[in-house]
């Protein structure tokens, strides 16, 4: 597949901008997808290396330099690697999408495909590693899963019912602010377009395999952070889908059809209604920088800093055996995942205390 744009750094950079734009100021949950550690690095990161990955892959596939392509090999070896042993919803994701890849590229591009062999053979390895690992079985003990073929149905049910809660006031206005510079790309190319039922297909396929881990192993829909990796790469494929639907519509219908028109100012105009949205709708949440910027403005983030630097000085203090913290004052919803409580036999109080070598650690109850 050879796809020749006149421009294409200029429609790379505004499409990849504007997709940025919503992945990060829609987020399913931004202390999921940011500042708590594990999710942060185990589920957020893995996802954004496995999107690198096929960006690789389609690079590996279109230079021509030996060099380059053996390198560009190596760092997709690598990142295999890493995205095989991630969470289950980017595994699933990846390890679909990339075989997916491997045998159209098979059919497309032939023997020159085989290059992507070594990174898809380490991605598979690294998934059988995982899924085979001792602790996944004590894991287990504390769920009741559902079986492969439930599973899969329920996953299918859950694609539905997220999409039509994802697909908001805030996307609906970028989608349309994108049906320009679809438009103008797809003529641009001598791509057909053909078959976008079976892009769509596959797109709800793929974002599928996202929930099927966590209704196999733990019999629901799953926790938050997989929630982000699959609204990510949701976002992703939505963009793919409406620029495929309207190059098969241009291409087939509307051949003869004049480009669009791109007034900056009707794009900036659309960036400042989404903007607005939180400020008119006063909820925050709506937007991660609004909702920054309100934790900032109000002093919120700041209080809660010092509030964290006040617990260190006292955790820190080899001195004090039985350490007792004040309770946080504000709770900034982008800051803050949970606390400790009351009571020191608590599982999170007994992480603390183990961490910094107390006693015990509590929450005053004043």
């Amino acid at each position: 597949i050879q796809i020749n744009l006149k421009n294409k750094k200029r429609y790379a950079l505004i499409v990849g901008s504007v997709l940025s734009m919503i992945m990060v100021e829609r987020m399913y949950t931004v202390p999921g997808a940011l500042y708590w550690y594990n999710a942060a690095v185990h589920y957020t990161f893995a996802q954004c290396s496995f999107f690198l990955l096929i960006a690789l892959y389609i690079n590996i596939l279109r230079i021509k330099s030996v060099p380059l392509k053996v390198l560009l090999c190596i760092a997709s070896v690598l990142l295999s690697f890493e995205i095989g042993g991630s969470n289950y919803a980017t595994v699933l994701i990846a390890g679909t999408s990339s075989i997916l890849l491997f045998l159209l590229m098979i059919f497309v591009k032939k023997k020159k495909a085989l290059i992507m062999l070594p990174s898809l053979l380490v991605m598979i390895a690294g998934i059988i590693v995982n899924v085979t690992a001792p602790g996944n079985k004590t894991r287990e003990s504390y769920y009741v899963g559902m079986g492969p073929v439930k599973s899969i149905l329920m996953s299918f049910k859950s694609f539905f019912s997220f999409s039509f809660t994802w697909m908001d006031f805030f996307t609906v206005i970028v989608l349309l602010m994108m049906i320009p510079i679809f438009w103008n790309l797809v003529s641009k190319t001598d791509f057909e377009f053909k078959f976008p039922w079976l892009v769509v297909l596959v797109s709800i396929c793929i974002i599928s395999t996202g929930f099927t881990s966590s209704f196999y192993g733990m019999g629901n829909e799953g926790l938050s952070r997989t929630h982000n990796v699959i609204k990510e790469t949701w976002q992703i494929l939505l963009f793919v889908n409406e620029a495929y639907i309207i190059g098969f519509i241009r291409k087939r219908f509307l051949k003869n059809k004049k480009d669009m028109p791109l007034s900056i100012v009707i794009i900036l105009l659309c960036y400042a209604l989404i903007l607005v949205q939180p400020a008119v709708f006063k909820k925050l949440g709506t937007i991660t920088s609004y909702t920054a910027f309100e934790f900032l403005h109000y002093g919120h983030a700041q209080a809660f800093w010092n509030e964290n630097m006040e617990r260190l000085v006292i955790l820190e203090d080899e001195n004090i055996k039985d350490a007792v913290l004040k309770p946080h004052s504000v709770k900034p919803f982008y800051l803050y995942v949970s606390d400790i409580t009351e009571d020191p036999s608590n599982w999170e109080n007994l992480g603390m205390s183990g961490y910094y070598g107390k006693n015990s650690v509590k929450i005053s109850d004043e």
